[in-house]
């Protein structure tokens, strides 16, 4: 499991890639937008989950 750095890290890398593949689409066709749109979603989504796992373990002071 990842530290919370790192999954924040990781979220912002996803941010990243998402807004990338926005404009690639907004600047013409590209076949594999969806696919890659799709797999940033995914590792956006995974990435949360590690969150919500960490903090769910994390005792609340």
């Amino acid at each position: 499991m990842q530290s919370g750095p790192q999954a924040i890290a990781r979220l912002k890398s996803m941010v990243f890639l998402i807004e990338e593949a926005l404009r690639i689409a907004d600047e013409g066709d590209n076949p594999l937008f969806g696919a890659k749109l799709s797999d940033c979603v995914d590792c956006l989504q995974t990435a949360l989950d590690d969150i919500i796992g960490v903090s769910a373990v994390k005792p609340q002071h």
